[in-house]
């Protein structure tokens, strides 16, 4: 069995109740019908599309990580073309990930939304005293907005260790 992944939307102008049963639908159809294992699923809800649809501007999204056999796949891919529910799908290869993958890409994660806060802060004080400044213009600021926006540059250009 291969590992996929697979993203659908359901119409927006399908009621909020019928989700659950379509999304039943399709697992019934992969652990039934075609004998996958569905290994993890997320909801993602009610979204705002790139691009209108069928003239639809939203859609509700759900993504599943699915072990299936190749040969299924092609079926898989028909029978969600026939379900007029949904807007678009999308199934895609995927690579299990060891536990030492997933430690380490939490790890990197974690990294980045601390950098990224750091980053906040730093233009947040600036904005403060540029307030100040706005303020008391008799008071001279304590770093200028060059310096400011090299030292922005120097924290987000910083590799992540």
């Amino acid at each position: 069995m291969s590992h996929y992944e697979l993203t659908y939307i359901i119409s927006a102008t399908i009621a909020e109740t019928e989700y659950p049963s379509i999304q039943q639908k399709i697992n019934d159809l992969i652990k039934t019908t075609l004998g996958g294992i569905i290994t993890a699923e997320v909801s993602l809800g009610r979204k705002k599309l790139a691009y209108p649809i069928n003239k639809e501007k939203y859609g509700h999204y759900i993504t599943e990580e699915i072990d299936l056999e190749p040969t299924q796949l092609k079926q898989l891919d028909t029978e969600l073309k026939l379900n007029h529910s949904l807007l678009r799908h999308l199934i895609v290869s995927k690579q299990l990930l060891t536990p030492e993958q997933v430690e380490k890409e939490a790890t990197t994660q974690m990294k980045i939304r601390a950098k990224k806060a750091n980053a906040k802060a730093v233009i947040s004080s600036a904005a403060e005293k540029r307030t100040a400044a706005i303020v008391n213009p008799n008071a001279t600021p304590k770093i200028e907005l060059n310096k400011l926006d090299e030292k922005l540059d120097e924290i987000l250009d910083q590799e992540i260790k």
